[in-house]
């Protein structure tokens, strides 16, 4: 299995950085490219999410599907089924994580996915810290939602 390296992220993070017109380009392709994973960040339970944490939700998406891409994995189409049992076998591994603080409670996604700097750079992202706008249910909800969709790209 290729592994994505943080040297691919940390440049793609500069790079839309530098390009914004670019990420909202690559978020539009992405939406027309992959219509199942458009629905499922578009799904009824992603509503508890504030316009910040959609944004972000979105932001780290395209940056992982970008990383995937550009180190050359071939991304099969999403299917509703295959996203569904994901999403439910990581809030099963959320809830068996118990309590802890947050990092300590992803220990074991990172034990179920050898992708550690793409979760890493979500996590990252994620930190629960007192300046950051992402509420306690969002930072749960954008985990989970990006950690299914990592399981079906590599899940093979």
């Amino acid at each position: 299995m290729t592994k994505i390296s943080e040297s691919t992220i940390d440049d793609l993070v500069e790079y839309y950085e530098s390009f914004p017109e670019t990420l909202i380009n690559k978020t539009a392709d992405y939406m027309d490219d992959y219509p199942t994973l458009l629905a499922y960040l578009d799904q009824e339970s992603n509503e508890v999410l504030l316009d910040e944490e959609r944004d972000l939700h979105w932001y780290i998406v395209v940056v992982c599907l970008s990383a995937i891409l550009e180190e050359g994995v071939d991304i099969r189409p999403f299917t509703v089924e295959g996203l569904s049992a994901a999403e439910e076998a990581n809030w099963q591994l959320l809830q068996n994580a118990g309590a802890g603080s947050w990092r300590d409670r992803l220990t074991p996604f990172f034990e179920s996915l050898d992708q550690e700097d793409l979760l890493a750079f979500v996590e990252d992202l994620l930190e629960d810290d007192e300046d950051s706008p992402i509420t306690a249910i969002g930072r749960e909800v954008i985990f989970i939602s990006t950690k299914s969709i990592l399981d079906c790209i590599f899940s093979n």
